[in-house]
């Protein structure tokens, strides 16, 4: 088989100091553009336009700096994912800070060393629950000052906190550089308490736009994306920061198990999840094949699906297959993508090993997922697969040739058209 390579995108990097040039120049170029809504549990609501994102970051950037934030401070988040926090990330950013993600799962002692880890000067957490394991540590965080609820409307008491003050979010942000730092993500190592990661402006902005580059395809001004990874995570950091500079349209979902039915209101054509998202959306087909009586059918339609995926890749699909995969394409594959909103395309697997399988099932169904693999400390991905050379493979990942680790098992989908994409030097948080 020939192996297709190519150079890491060297010329990625941005002219912009941070994000928040993105930010400024899609609300000044589209500022009526949707560009964000949250679902509320039947309906997304609360359509945001760029100029609307814009304005509510400023707002609260401003209420920040009034509170005490300066450049340089570390404010922290404790929430699920939501548009409040995108809202908050970015105006930490406008102000100069350093977001401190905090996954909404972790357990009072988690929550004290990453606050006192990070020296974080305040932090924002989503409801009451959040809220009180923050306070079940407040006595061992003397350094930690303002605690806001999101439920109990944080963000407008933030906003609120700017009347009558002097705040100039405009010098703070112009005094942050792309070599300064914008976030500390905590990861937990093969040893010891989870180490704090810095990515600097500069990591993420290389990263945004070097995905763009590696996948005009796939991410642009005309996607559309239901967003439901935690936000804690580098993998959805990315995405939003992808999403938001091509003004693309977020449906933030906070709640996973509502998923599919955010998906059908929402009609994305881009998903990224990880490997047991996917697996369960086959698994949830299959029990309800089952239960309808119609299981042996299915498990004919996914069978065909990875024979169709797979001769594709020889360039040869005998008549017969074509055939069979026509008439399941009517039967099966069109109400499984009509499941997932209709209009899904593309979807972005990592985090773990997609299997060789369960890529071709989607791609024989209509649905391409591409595969990548990175770090936190390499700000998401290294290598991503080029859907402009897309080809499935049983062959172990030649990336194994691009300096990956030898325990690494990607068993891509797309063994022999990787991207390598550039990053520059990450740094622990010094003792």
């Amino acid at each position: 088989m020939s192996e297709t390579r190519s150079e890491p995108l060297l010329n990625a990097r941005p002219s912009w100091r941070t994000l928040i040039d993105a930010v400024s120049a899609n609300a000044a170029s589209h500022p009526e553009t949707v560009v964000a809504e949250q679902w509320d549990g039947s309906a997304f609501v609360n359509q945001v336009t760029a100029k609307g994102l814009y304005q509510h970051v400023r707002s609260v950037a401003a209420g920040l700096m009034a509170a005490g934030v300066r450049p340089g401070d570390r404010v922290g988040i404790m929430s699920r994912t939501r548009y409040e926090w995108t809202v908050l990330d970015l105006a930490i950013w406008h102000a100069g800070g350093v977001t401190v993600p905090i996954y909404e799962t972790s357990s009072a002692d988690q929550v004290r060393w990453i606050l006192t880890d990070s020296k974080a000067l305040c932090v924002v957490v989503e409801d009451a629950q959040m809220r009180a394991t923050v306070d079940s540590v407040r006595a061992d965080l003397p350094g930690l000052g303002a605690v806001w609820t999101i439920a109990d409307g944080g963000l407008d008491t933030i906003a609120g906190l700017a009347a009558g003050s002097s705040a100039d979010v405009d010098a703070a942000l112009a005094s942050r550089g792309p070599e300064d730092p914008a976030t500390i993500i905590y990861t937990s190592g093969t040893t010891g308490r989870p180490k704090g990661c810095v990515l600097t402006h500069s990591n993420l902005m290389f990263e945004t736009h070097s995905v763009l580059e590696a996948e005009p395809t796939v991410v642009n001004e005309h996607t559309t994306s239901v967003l439901f990874l935690p936000l804690a995570h580098v993998f959805a950091r990315i995405l939003q920061a992808v999403l938001i500079t091509t003004r693309a349209r977020i449906g933030y979902c906070s709640d996973t198990a509502a998923l599919t039915n955010a998906m059908q209101v929402m009609q994305p054509s881009l998903i990224v999840a990880v490997p047991r998202v996917f697996e369960k959306l086959i698994n949830t087909a299959t029990q309800r094949a089952t239960q309808a009586g119609k299981g042996a059918l299915f498990e004919k339609a996914l069978n065909t699906a990875i024979a169709f995926s797979r001769a594709q890749d020889t360039g040869s699909v005998g008549l017969a297959l074509r055939l069979k995969h026509a008439v399941f394409s009517r039967l099966v594959y069109g109400k499984l993508r009509a499941t997932l909103g209709g209009k899904l395309q593309w979807a972005v697997s990592g985090g773990a090993p997609l299997g060789e399988r369960l890529g071709h099932a989607f791609r024989g169904m209509g649905i391409t997922v591409l595969e990548g693999y990175g770090l936190t400390e390499t700000t998401a991905a290294t290598q991503v697969v080029r859907e402009s050379k897309l080809a499935a493979s049983d062959e172990q990942c030649p990336a194994r040739r691009c300096g990956l680790p030898t325990m690494v098992k990607c068993n891509c989908l797309a063994a022999t058209s990787f991207a390598s994409i550039g990053t520059t030097q990450k740094r622990l948080v010094p003792p």
